[in-house]
């Protein structure tokens, strides 16, 4: 059964290996996927390298948006991607946007770099 954490195709694999383990055995109490899971994971540990641990999820460093609109609250966007604040910026009309750390360090983000992270297809910069 997969979980929010394990797609239906990795736990397919699991299962498919809980059968095999199975089929080459005559055991008192079957193999369950837990186990079969238990030593993907610990085989998977053993190989893993920090190369890997930086392209899990392409990691980036924690930052927020702030989205200043004139004549309005400063509007803080927390866990967006840098192409969803620069999509949200795009329809907002004018605006600031300023990228913020986790060291409170604000800095602005020109057209330029707003522009690089649009995806593609996304709204036009400047209003052009």
């Amino acid at each position: 059964m997969a979980t929010k954490h394990i797609n239906d195709e990795l736990w397919h694999r699991i299962e498919v290996l809980t059968v095999r383990a199975n089929a080459r055995q005559n055991l008192i109490r079957p193999v369950k996927e837990a186990d079969v899971l238990h030593l993907v994971l610990q085989r998977g540990l053993e190989l893993l390298t920090d190369d890997d641990l930086l392209q899990l999820g392409k990691y980036r460093r924690p930052i927020g948006f702030v989205l200043r609109r004139p004549g309005m609250e400063m509007l803080k966007l927390d866990t967006l991607s840098m192409a969803d604040a620069a999509t949200i910026l795009m329809r907002s009309g004018p605006a600031t946007l300023c990228i913020w750390s986790r060291d409170d360090i604000l800095r602005q983000a020109s057209e330029a770099v707003i522009r690089e992270r649009l995806p593609e297809n996304g709204p036009a910069v400047g209003g052009g």
